[in-house]
């Protein structure tokens, strides 16, 4: 069997809510208490739909789009955590006789400050991942373009995936 590494990239941003669109921030797997939520159908968190994205295109699967429909996955869509998305998705690669190398991901942004709390976002995001390897980091712009005008927060991640020896 051949089971050289398959690599997949995902990317996703968006919009803070405005003044009248009151929303929690939930990027990289955590709540950050004080700061504005991004505007989605989901609870918005671009760190984990741009790893699960990665996943998807690693394993020649639709894309997080296409893959998050309640009929498919069976579950409400509206609001879901980025977290659920990702064990969702680890299912479902899983399913189809994938296992994670490595996921590596770069959050875009001025805030929040991601830092300071990059241990515990690598320690839940691997949690639903099954214990797979995450690294995370955070860089802004130098205050080009639309994350470094504050108007959202983007991330691009890749992943590593191999085909299982043994398919679940």
């Amino acid at each position: 069997m051949n089971n050289l590494p398959i690599i997949g990239t995902g990317f996703d941003t968006h919009a803070f809510a405005g003044e009248n669109e009151k929303r929690d921030l939930y990027l990289a797997g955590l709540f950050w208490e004080g700061q504005n939520g991004l505007l989605g159908n989901s609870d918005g968190d671009v760190a984990c739909h741009a790893i699960a994205d990665s996943l998807l295109n690693a394993a020649g699967m639709e894309d997080i789009g296409q893959f998050l429909q309640e009929e498919k996955v069976g579950v409400k869509i509206e609001g879901i955590s980025g977290l659920k998305i990702l064990e969702l998705v680890y299912s479902a690669i899983s399913k189809h006789g994938y296992t994670i190398g490595n996921i590596s991901a770069q959050i875009i942004s001025n805030s929040p400050k991601f830092a300071p709390r990059r241990e515990e976002a690598e320690k839940v995001i691997s949690k639903a991942l099954n214990g797979a390897k995450i690294s995370i980091s955070a860089t802004t712009t130098d205050g080009l373009g639309f994350a470094g005008r504050g108007e959202g927060i983007a991330t691009i991640a890749n992943c590593l995936i191999y085909k299982s020896q043994f398919t679940n």
